[in-house]
């Protein structure tokens, strides 16, 4: 009974590393940037659906968890550029990208992938690492450098300018920066984490459904309220 409940727990905090990249991801677009970016569920699963196709082509998890950031970033500039330059509302933006990429992810994955058998970098270091903990050790470190990494970037001039494109706009009109390239840059920032996100949780349980990524969004807005109240009202990096 104890062995099982720990196997559920350890499952737990598996599937919420994975999560708190998507609470990150949400915390850049709606709080930094003031953008609610409804592309998140495309882009959750754009990743996965690369992340497993390269997978099964032979190529190394660490390039198909690359390419996955990459679809993301690719995501979050092209939904930046309707909003900003089509002048679309940023609420269509998302919906308008979204419902491309599900077509886009139907035709490049199917409606579903096993990744059964394939060997993953998650299951390679469980040799190396202490086999039961293999996966959460490793999500856990992946998903602590992002954050360090984001909370960092946060603190530098860039980020700063960042995050005034959310709370104080004019002061980037007074510094002659456009409000636009960062609006791109912050949903660029937030989609990558979410592709991201989107790869490892199919490489973690080893699978991809084209229906695996519906209600994505609700779970981070989720989250991120669970983390105000624990935490209490503040951004990352300040």
């Amino acid at each position: 009974m104890m062995i099982f409940l720990g196997d559920i727990m350890r499952s737990i905090l598996e599937l919420g590393c994975i999560y708190s990249l998507l609470v990150a991801a949400v915390t850049m677009s709606s709080r930094i940037i003031a953008f609610d970016d409804l592309s998140t569920e495309g882009s959750f699963a754009a990743g996965g659906a690369l992340a497993a196709v390269i997978t099964l082509q032979g190529v190394s998890c660490v390039w198909a968890v690359a390419g996955a950031v990459v679809a993301g970033v690719i995501i979050g500039m092209v939904t930046g550029l309707l909003h900003t330059q089509l002048k679309i509302n940023n609420l269509m933006s998302g919906i308008v990208v979204t419902t491309g990429l599900f077509s886009l992810n139907l035709k490049l994955a199917g409606s579903s992938i096993t990744l059964a058998g394939e060997t993953t970098f998650l299951d390679s270091l469980s040799s190396v690492i202490l086999q039961p903990w293999s996966h959460l050790i490793v999500l856990s470190c992946i998903s602590g450098i992002v954050v360090a990494a984001l909370c960092w970037f946060l603190s530098t001039e860039v980020g700063f300018l960042l995050r005034a494109t959310g709370s104080n706009p004019q002061i980037l009109a007074t510094l002659g920066k456009r409000v636009a390239g960062y609006k791109i840059m912050g949903l660029a920032i937030a989609n990558g984490i979410t592709g991201l996100a989107g790869a490892l949780f199919v490489i973690h349980v080893g699978f991809f459904s084209i229906s695996g990524s519906i209600g994505i969004l609700a779970v981070a807005l989720a989250g991120l309220i669970i983390g105000n109240v624990i935490c209490g009202n503040r951004m990352i990096g300040v």
